[in-house]
């Protein structure tokens, strides 16, 4: 390993503190924050992810690894970022492109491997042409749909209870004009009501 003084770079630089102990030197990385939006149409969606980027800057004309990064990149803290070295240790100095060229492609790349790889998932039920919210589960999806199904069956039916009950009254008061009375029992009545409800509560259920 050889090492020099900071380098001087025309792309903004940061040092990570706190430094270990056992640190010998200070090794670049490349550490990008971007925005992913998410648009559908169909799904009347507008969606935006915030995202951290951090990996190894790659010696010579490599790509940088962003799917190993030094650290998890949420757990960098802005406090963390210091604009002068916490320390002083050497820089690693082993090929590293440290340009805004190099930044640059490495960015294009990093967005053109998110664009092939990034994907917003919904749930999606054909009988209610509906879509989940971003990020709720297919449970969560199932159990609201039902609850919605349930409060327009509850309305349809105390339509459809009004519009028999107004029938029931017009049969009752045609039978009794005719005399016919005697030959439309309340019981006969009741199951006409009920057979006509019975023909209403056939209900498809999300699945």
């Amino acid at each position: 390993m050889t090492t020099s003084p900071p380098p001087t770079l025309d792309v903004p630089q940061y040092w990570l503190a706190d430094v270990p102990d056992t640190a010998q030197a200070y090794r670049p990385a490349w550490f990008a924050e971007c925005s992913l939006k998410f648009h559908s149409l169909r799904a009347r969606l507008k969606h935006t992810d915030e995202r951290l980027f951090l990996a190894w800057v790659p010696r010579g004309e490599g790509e940088p690894d962003w799917d190993a990064p030094p650290r998890e990149p949420s757990t960098v803290q802005v406090n963390q970022l210091w604009k002068s070295p916490p320390r002083d240790l050497p820089h690693r100095q082993q090929g590293y492109l440290l340009t805004q060229t190099a930044l640059t492609r490495h960015v294009e790349e990093l967005v053109a491997r998110l664009s092939r790889r990034e994907k917003l998932r919904l749930w999606f039920n054909q009988q209610f042409d509906a879509f989940s919210e971003v990020g709720e589960s297919r449970e969560s999806f199932v159990q609201r749909l039902a609850e919605s199904a349930a409060e327009t069956i509850e309305d349809e039916l105390a339509a459809l209870t009004a519009r028999v009950n107004l029938k029931l009254m017009q049969v009752q008061s045609a039978a009794e004009r005719k005399g016919l009375g005697q030959n439309l029992p309340e019981a006969k009545l009741n199951e006409i009501l009920t057979e006509r409800r019975q023909e209403f509560f056939f209900v498809h259920y999300p699945s």
